[in-house]
């Protein structure tokens, strides 16, 4: 299933901001023995709204059983909280009120973590 410039093949899906991130989480998962997640780039905090958007709308997102946002927190994480929940929310997910919540509605579960967690500032 293809979403602009990605295809979904998995599940559980993992959306981080570039590249780097994505090797991360790619050798943390497999350290972790993790085998059904997805880690896709959203190619910069910038394109998260629209990656969303698109996302919900390809041909067998219903099959999506978890979704996960990470963000770097850059110099204000409160704030990056708040636009990731207002990504979620106006894409029709569920937004979790806090970071490492996970929330349910229509069969698919999201959570969000800025990166560093608690910690104002940047890393």
């Amino acid at each position: 299933m293809t979403t602009g410039d990605f295809t979904i093949e998995q599940s559980k899906l993992l959306i981080v901001e570039g590249n780097d991130e994505v090797r991360v989480f790619k050798a943390l998962s497999k350290h972790l023995s993790i085998a059904d997640l997805q880690i896709q780039s959203c190619n910069g905090y910038q394109n998260l709204r629209r990656v969303l958007m698109a996302l919900i709308a390809t041909d067998g997102f219903d099959d999506v059983k978890s979704l996960v946002v990470v963000a770097d927190a850059d110099t204000n994480r409160s704030g990056r909280q708040q636009s990731i929940q207002d990504a979620l929310s106006n894409a029709g997910l569920p937004a979790p009120s806090a970071a490492l919540e996970f929330v349910s509605q229509n069969g698919i579960r999201t959570a969000y973590l800025v990166i560093p967690h608690d910690y104002e500032g940047t890393m």
